[in-house]
């Protein structure tokens, strides 16, 4: 049974942060120095070893701890990271609805190539991610949303 007192205040407070901008409660002091990573999302699939090599060969992600059941991703840079494990009982494989992975790129080109050259992709589209900017979508084989956003300032060097 959900906490009705709690869902009332994380609601006002969600109204406050949307009406100031600000948070309205202390930071949470973390502390990053020297940790695998710093931020990530994971999620679980019932085609665990189909997921893991989708993004092995479309994306050429490293992989930084990986078993059987798991896998944690990142790029050779550690720009961001996320993990899959295979669905059991404590790790259910749900509706990936409302979930999407989001890149942006400077190099917006040669993302959609890569993408295109696996041949392993059907379902990329690229369209308007807004006024000034290209983006494209597809999905991991679970289902995963997956979209790469052209970055509308690039910074370039001269």
């Amino acid at each position: 049974m959900p906490n009705t007192s709690a869902h009332q205040i994380f609601k006002e407070r969600g109204m406050q942060t949307i009406a100031t901008e600000q948070p309205t409660g202390a930071l949470i002091p973390f502390d990053f120095n020297g940790v695998v990573f710093r931020q990530m999302f994971e999620y679980a699939v019932v085609e665990f070893k189909t997921e893991v090599g989708f993004f092995s060969e479309v994306f050429g992600f490293n992989a930084i701890a990986m078993g059987p059941d798991y896998a944690l991703f990142t790029t050779p840079t550690s720009d961001f990271h996320f993990s899959i494990r295979r669905a059991d009982e404590q790790h259910a494989a749900g509706n990936l609805q409302g979930i999407k992975l989001l890149f942006m790129t400077a190099d917006f080109a040669s993302a959609e190539a890569r993408i295109r050259e696996s041949g392993l992709v059907d379902d990329a589209a690229v369209g308007k991610g807004s006024p000034s900017q290209r983006v494209v979508s597809l999905a991991s084989p679970a289902g995963l949303p997956i979209e790469i956003w052209e970055d509308p300032f690039p910074q370039r060097e001269a």
